[in-house]
């Protein structure tokens, strides 16, 4: 018997998928816009090319990089752009923000393992509380909003680093994929007694296939492993059904969004594409919530929660997740989500928003080696 398992993993991105760098752009030193679209300055590039006229030169500690620019320079192949994105943000100020998607040294954007991997972590807890008829309450609970959930992810997965269910499975990161594959978001948070701020970020669009590679580590399960006390208990038969599990946890999240569409009008396309992602798992195909915009039952245990209201209510007020705002018992929570915008005209001319879907889902298909 193989001491590991392997899986050749393909990613379909079906919405806006944004990894956060950890860095925000700033338009006019990082980017520009033109034409409908947004160009990422080489900066470097553009100072030396510039820089040759003396009295440019002499502005250069003055002026944003990206106000040396002319009409003549935006055009593409120019090696003044790193890359160019369909998108621009809807603010044209000097200075306007852009949160930038993680990318490898060659600005190609990819899905990293972690990220991937955390997101079927909460599935796998998710699923074994849910295994176990586990309810959950506050006493159960650290009171350290940033780890509320470890008590119970060192009962059920492990209770240590060395012990933890989730170290017998590997993700690596995905192949990566040309700059081109990028587009800039006009995202927004909906719902809620008042409109939410504009976010702009980068995001791998829709219809964008990557690969990767998981291993389950067969070996920390065995007597040897246990013996040299590096074992791991239960959980061997959870990560060898990983897309089902991940399909259980995502037919849950999907069936809450649907409730939050209800009959709206202005959600007709997220129900729409809620929809469609119920329909397309089965087998070896499971959908999941990654990274930005999926919000706090994505990488919670959120949804075991609003199973006992009172508990779920208890949750928000110890940990002041209402943030000050008046809330009645028994409203629904997250009240609001993370979504993409499409920018349009009202019926008299006016300037408006459409919801167009939410972010970072993903179809993931698995085949085993072997």
């Amino acid at each position: 018997m193989p001491d590991y398992v392997l899986y050749d993993v393909e990613v379909g991105v079906c919405s806006p998928l944004h990894i956060g760098s950890g860095e925000t752009l700033l338009q006019g030193y990082d980017f520009v816009t033109h034409a409908g679209r947004t160009w990422r300055l080489n900066v470097e590039a553009l100072l030396l090319e510039k820089a040759e006229d003396p009295a440019i030169a002499r502005q250069l500690a003055a002026v944003p990089p990206g106000s040396l620019l002319s009409p003549a320079d935006m055009r593409p192949g120019s090696p003044l752009f790193r890359y160019v994105i369909p998108g621009v943000p809807r603010s044209s100020e000097t200075n306007a923000q852009v949160l930038e998607q993680i990318k490898d040294v060659w600005d190609r954007p990819y899905l990293p393992g972690s990220s991937l991997k955390g997101a079927l972590r909460t599935a796998l807890l998710w699923y074994a509380l849910k295994a176990q008829g586990r309810q959950v309450d506050l006493a159960q609970l650290s009171r350290n909003p940033k780890r509320a959930a470890e008590p119970l992810e060192h009962d059920v997965l492990g209770a240590d680093p060395n012990h933890d269910l989730l170290r017998a499975l590997h993700v690596a990161d995905s192949e990566p994929v040309e700059p081109g594959k990028l587009m800039l978001v006009n995202a927004k948070v909906v719902g809620g007694e008042t409109p939410g701020s504009p976010i702009e970020l980068e995001a791998i669009q829709a219809g964008v296939v990557v690969h990767t590679q998981l291993k389950v580590d067969r070996a920390l399960f065995s007597r040897w492993a246990r013996q040299g006390g590096q074992g791991l208990g239960a959980g061997e038969a959870w990560l060898g059904d990983l897309p089902a599990i991940v399909a259980q946890f995502s037919e849950e999240r999907l069936r809450q969004g649907l409730a939050w569409c209800g009959t709206l009008a202005s959600r007709s396309l997220v129900a729409g594409f809620y929809r469609e992602q119920r329909a397309g798992q089965g087998g070896n195909v499971c959908h999941l919530q990654v990274g930005w915009g999926g919000g706090w039952d994505s990488k919670t245990i959120g949804l075991l929660l609003q199973e006992k209201p009172s508990s779920l209510e208890e949750v928000i007020r110890t940990y002041k997740l209402h943030r000050g705002r008046p809330r009645r018992p028994g409203q629904r929570f997250p009240a609001t989500r993370r979504m993409a915008m499409r920018r349009q005209s009202g019926p008299a001319g006016q300037a408006a928003e459409a919801i167009v879907a939410p972010l970072g889902w993903v179809r993931l298909a698995f085949r085993r080696r072997g």
